[in-house]
Formats: C-alpha cells, structure tokens, sequence
C-alpha cells in the first residue's frame, strides 16, 4: 500500500510544472522509515505483543500448567484489565454517578432493588461491610465450541470461556462489548476435573481478593479504589461445577439454592415447600464430602468449591439461578 501511495505522489509530481513542495527524496525516506518500523514491531510475536500493550493496552494473558501432563488454561489478569478499564475517560465518572442514582433511588424506595447490592445477600459481604461504595466485581461463564478445519482432527473443541463487568456501569454501557473483559479460558475437559478447576482458579482468586483487600488507584480518579466480588452467573450445570454440586438433574437433591427432590420437581409449589440451603448446612455437608474423598455426595454436595476461598464467595450465595434456562426448558 505504501509502495502504492508513493509511485502516485511520483506520478503527480512529473505531470506538475511548479513540483512538490516536500523533495520526493524525504518522502521515500518517510515511507521506507515506516516500513522498516512496521517490519520491525511485527517480525516476531515478543515485539508484536510489547507494543501492542504499550498502544493498544493489551494484557498478555498467563498460562496455568493443571497437571504433570501439560493441560493448560489461560488467564488474563484480572486487576490489570479493570485498572486499564478504569483508566479511560469517563469510566470512573458512569460508575460514581450511577452508583450514586441506584443508591438515591433505593432509599426512595425501599421495595426497589435494582442490582446486587440491594439484596440481602449483600449485606453479608464482607468487603461492602467495610467499604459500602466498593464496585462491584461480577465474573461470568459461558461455554463454547472451535473447530480447526486444518489437519486431520476436525473435531469440534469444547472451551470454558470466563468473562467479569463492572456491575455498577450504567445499564446501556454495561451491554457494551468493550465493557466485558475476559477472565480465562480453558478446554472443558480439563476445567471439570476439581484438582484441575482448583488450580486454574488460584491465581483467579489471589487477584480478587487483592482487589478486595487492597484495591489501587487510577489517574482518572483522585483517592484509593475498592472493589466487591458479586456473583458468578452460569447456566445450571456451570453453576454445579462452580459450586462442586452434582452435575446432573434427573436424580436427587438437583438444586444448588434448595433441597428439593426430582420426584417432586414437578409438584406445584401451592401444595409442598422446600427447605433452601443455608450456609451451615452446605459447610457440613462439604466437609462430609471432602472426608469421603469425593467418593459419594451429600445433598448432591461433592466437595468444595474452587472459588471457596474468594471473599464474598459461597456455593450457596453466589451462583444465581439460570432463569432463561429453567423457564425454556419447562423447569418448575
């Protein structure tokens, strides 16, 4: 293209009788300077992906070695993503503003709840207790499938893909593509063995709780950042895995939120009524579960959680119900 736009100027410059006022010499040096820089910045992926960060803000995202056979996940650092997030114009500004109109709606009225915060899980969390204005930090998981066309397996590849948002920007910025960053990535075979999935997520969990703990500051904002993790949303058998709760539903105790029983699953809730999960029980049940050796299930409970040891995480509190999913697959 370069090549191109110089034999035009060229061009132009023979039919001209008054000539260019730039000699075509510092021309051809410009053009051959910005060639030779983008040879440079492209020629092998080390350059390429440094001057992506320093231009484009690209995070290099980490390998997580899961096991003695090489299987690896992805992840791209949590913290550097929302601090590069939060160091664009006018991202900190939604988020005051809209943080502040939730909060002055809701004591208007009391019956309003518009995001989590506003909830009675909420009250529990342990990072807005101390901090009632920290953003809130929501992750969430969704699968997906690649195939390479190329070489003889054509097969369709299953990945875990995990992503987070900001729940205190303004709805319509909230939608927005460039307001999902993306958490990691992982082939699904791997992510749902637990001693892999606990792996994978320890460095996932070191830089939340740091963001909960510690926070940073941003050049766009004059004062020290807090943060709250919210929820994880998942489709029910996501949620399971996250959870480590059973991973089908046409047996037993098939609900992370309560204890119902399949054989009443589809008992109208007018005439029988279900006994929720509380943190108590679940916290006995795992433990029951983990002195099994993962062996059998207690209250369709098999073990812990990978994200048990995030701030403000529990199987029980942080993995909503899958709604879309309940109400098109005729779930009562």
């Amino acid at each position: 293209m370069l090549d191109t736009l110089f034999k035009i100027i060229q061009h132009q410059s023979t039919q001209s009788s008054r000539g260019l006022l730039i000699p075509l010499e510092d021309i051809e040096k410009l053009i051959l300077q910005i060639i030779t820089s983008i040879s440079n910045i492209t020629k092998n992926d080390y350059q390429f992906s440094k001057r992506c960060e320093e231009y484009f803000g690209y995070v290099e995202p980490l390998q997580i070695k899961l096991n003695d056979q090489d299987d690896c996940g992805y992840y791209v650092p949590i913290q550097q993503s929302i601090k590069r997030l939060l160091s664009k114009p006018d991202v900190i500004t939604y988020l005051v503003n809209n943080l502040n109109d939730n909060i002055t709606q809701t004591k208007n009225d009391p019956d309003l709840m518009l995001i989590y915060r506003d909830g009675t899980v909420a009250k529990d969390n342990p990072s807005l207790k101390l901090h009632p204005n920290s953003f809130l930090i929501q992750l969430y998981s969704d699968g997906i499938g690649v195939t390479n066309p190329i070489g003889p397996k054509k097969d369709e590849h299953k990945l875990t893909v995990y992503y987070f948002v900001l729940e205190d920007l303004p709805d319509v910025v909230r939608s927005m593509l460039q307001s999902i960053g993306l958490v990691g990535i992982c082939p699904t075979k791997y992510v749902s063995l637990q001693t892999n999935r606990i792996k994978y997520f320890e460095p996932i969990v070191k830089d939340l709780n740091y963001l909960q703990t510690t926070g940073f500051t941003v050049q766009t904002f004059d004062g020290q950042l807090h943060f709250a993790f919210s929820l994880l949303a998942a489709d029910n058998l996501a949620s399971h895995e996250i959870g480590d709760f059973q991973r089908n539903f046409n047996s037993g105790q098939f609900c992370h939120l309560c204890h119902i029983s399949y054989q009443f699953r589809l008992t109208l809730l007018t005439d029988i009524s279900f006994l929720p999960r509380i943190v108590t029980t679940h916290n006995t049940y795992v433990q029951q579960a983990t002195n099994s050796f993962n062996r059998r299930t207690i209250a369709s409970v098999v073990g812990e959680s990978a994200l048990s040891n995030s701030i403000g995480f529990h199987s029980i509190k942080s993995l909503p119900n899958d709604i879309m999913h309940d109400f098109a697959e005729g779930q009562n």
